[in-house]
């Protein structure tokens, strides 16, 4: 039987000093990776010193940084990209559709939806994989540097979380995790508590922060209720067959390293707050240009660590050769200056005095292979744009003077080819989140109220009002026929209008307890854009104008194809109807005004004649 403490010990002393084969001898070390990452991005050198005695520091010109925020910026999402659309043409499922999208995105901005999405596009981009954890109703992107998880296969193995808690954070915990006194106590006394040795030092800890670890994925049944044994302060019946059976679960624990050693048995001393079985798994991960044998992807960091190695080297070859060009020296055959030099100094304006038959010449130290590194520069430059897709049409670099516009506009889409397909691998990545995740917790949280507080427009309260108020008829009228009640077509209509009278009471608030069954069928499929909206639909929208003026008015396909395009345009044909319903009473009215406006006149001629 495994304890969820050595496991941890055991994983993470593994991840950080092992690596795995991949091919002809070559390993791959995802903790060396991500740290050398990391080193990378805040400008610092991984391997070894980087000082001399001529230039001091070696220069660091990041090459990676502003390409990954590039990628980023290409490949990030925004909220109004994610539609939740009708399942059919009814009005019915069109107005289970237009709610719950309100719903989703009300619900996106409560747990900062939009602050995730940024942030995905942008680990994915920099570190080659991305993972996303939801807790409660929040998604987040879990941070690399403090992740520990199988280097083959990221989501093969549990995923272990370590972070650093104050003991006022901790104890903000209380009533949701098990134990937290117990362990902002054992903490402490940890604190001042020798480790056994001669030099009398203590137990490491990071200030007054307490180590705490998540454990997330297929864990064994024998580690799970060993750790809600602990969490509970009960005795666990091992079973050996629960060593080989398993459960999604999640444990949060302290002290992994709290190993009593001096008892005999070598008790933990671990502490577990939250040891339960998850219904579904809470955590999905995905690689950016996956490679086989291992589970990160390569990142655009990564993929430069060469170019960025050259690129440094040569500058720091040109600032070597500039450091010692800098310096004043001369070449001199006379000893009596060498001697006054020495011996005297030498101030500005000091005039030397060269003996007959001899010299004095300044030493030409003008490096002469500066501008090849500079050439070098400028091809590694040149391979780290095919590598991370950073062309100029895609920086934003303005064109050379004589570009065709139409030229400039198919360099950038061909430029933007590849941010397309990292896009579409995020969207599909996103609708699987949406659809798994933040829908059904949308749905449920507007079911779950009974009301909704949007505010919608005039129209769409029509809408909405018609479908609530057929419904609640319809219940009606059941109940009043299995009571035995006739209802002629008049009491049917006096009915509809008093209901829809008392909705109408209601402002913008509509309850939706009649209407929840329908609004969940809407979560059933999500549709999330993956390309770029405003070149896309441009082109699009243009071809159906082109369409619409070949067809006549009359023909029966030119409704269809107007259909089409108010479907793209996210307007129904039941919103036209009702703003053409308004136009038309206003006309009316305005026809109304006039005509009582010209009946007036007369009389009031001849009053005044009078």
């Amino acid at each position: 039987m495994s304890n969820i403490f050595e496991y941890i010990r055991t994983q993470r002393n593994s991840y950080e000093t092992e690596s795995v084969p991949l091919f002809n001898g070559y390993e791959f070390s995802q903790y060396d990776t991500i740290n050398k990452i990391e080193h990378y991005w805040v400008d610092s050198y991984y391997e070894g010193d980087a000082y001399d005695d001529v230039i001091g520091d070696f220069p660091f010109d990041n090459r990676s940084k502003y390409r990954v925020l590039l990628e980023a910026r290409a490949t990030d999402f925004d909220q109004k990209h994610i539609e939740v659309p009708a399942q059919n043409g009814s009005r019915k499922s069109r107005i289970a559709s237009m709610i719950a999208t309100k719903a989703l995105h009300k619900h996106m901005d409560d747990i900062n939806f939009g602050r995730f999405l940024n942030e995905m596009a942008y680990v994915r981009a920099k570190y080659g994989g991305v993972i996303v954890t939801k807790l409660d109703e929040e998604v987040t992107v879990e941070p690399w540097t403090q992740m520990v998880t199988d280097q083959k296969d990221i989501m093969a193995a549990p995923r272990i979380k370590r972070m650093w808690m104050s003991p006022s954070e901790m104890y903000k915990m209380t009533g949701i995790w098990a134990n937290v006194k117990e362990a902002i106590k054992t903490a402490d006394d940890r604190t001042s508590v020798d480790i056994g040795n001669d030099n009398g030092e203590e137990a490491e800890r990071t200030g007054n922060l307490i180590e705490v670890f998540i454990i997330e994925g297929d864990l064994p049944k024998s580690m799970l209720y060993e750790a809600q044994a602990l969490k509970d302060n009960t005795e666990y019946d091992y079973d050996p067959e629960d060593d080989y059976e398993y459960e999604y679960a999640r444990i949060i624990a302290c002290g992994a390293d709290w190993v009593q050693e001096d008892r005999e048995d070598k008790k933990e001393g671990g502490i577990i707050f939250y040891a339960e079985i998850e219904t579904m798994p809470t955590q999905k991960y995905l690689a950016r240009n996956a490679i086989a044998g291992r589970g990160l992807g390569e990142g655009i960091v990564e993929s430069l660590f060469e170019h960025q190695k050259w690129h440094n080297f040569t500058k720091t070859e040109e600032m070597r050769m500039i450091a010692i060009a800098g310096k004043k020296l001369y070449v001199t055959d006379d000893p009596d200056i060498l001697a006054n030099i020495f011996d005297e100094g030498v101030d500005h304006g000091t005039v030397l005095r060269v003996s007959q038959g001899k010299m004095l010449t300044e030493l030409n130290q003008m490096p002469t292979g500066t501008p090849i590194y500079q050439v070098i520069r400028q091809e590694w430059d040149a391979s780290a744009d095919q590598v991370a897709n950073s062309h100029s049409a895609i920086v934003g670099e303005e064109a050379k003077s004589g570009t065709p516009f139409r030229a400039q506009y198919l360099q950038n889409i061909e430029a933007s080819s590849q941010f397309e397909q990292y896009r579409e691998e995020m969207g599909i990545f996103l609708k699987e989140i949406i659809e798994d995740w933040v829908l059904p917790d949308a749905l449920k949280k507007a079911a779950s109220a009974g009301e909704i507080y949007e505010t919608f427009t005039p129209q769409e309260l029509q809408l909405i009002d018609e479908v609530i108020v057929e419904s609640n008829l319809t219940d009606e009228l059941i109940k009043k026929t299995l009571a035995g009640e006739v209802v002629d077509p008049l009491m049917v209509e006096a009915l509809r209008t008093d209901m829809a009278r008392k909705l109408k009471r209601e402002g913008s608030k509509r309850t939706i307890t009649d209407i929840q069954e329908f609004i969940k069928e809407a979560g059933k499929q999500v549709r999330v854009h993956t390309t770029d909206e405003t070149r896309n639909k441009a082109v699009l929208f243009e071809s159906y104008a082109n369409l619409l003026s070949l067809i006549a008015p009359e023909d029966p396909r030119y409704n269809a194809l107007l259909d089409k395009v108010m479907q793209a345009l996210g307007i129904t044909k039941e919103e036209l109807e009702l703003y053409a319903d308004q136009s038309i009473q206003a006309q009316q009215g305005q026809v109304n005004a006039q005509l009582l406006q010209q009946e007036g006149q007369p009389r009031a001629q001849a009053a005044m004649s009078a």
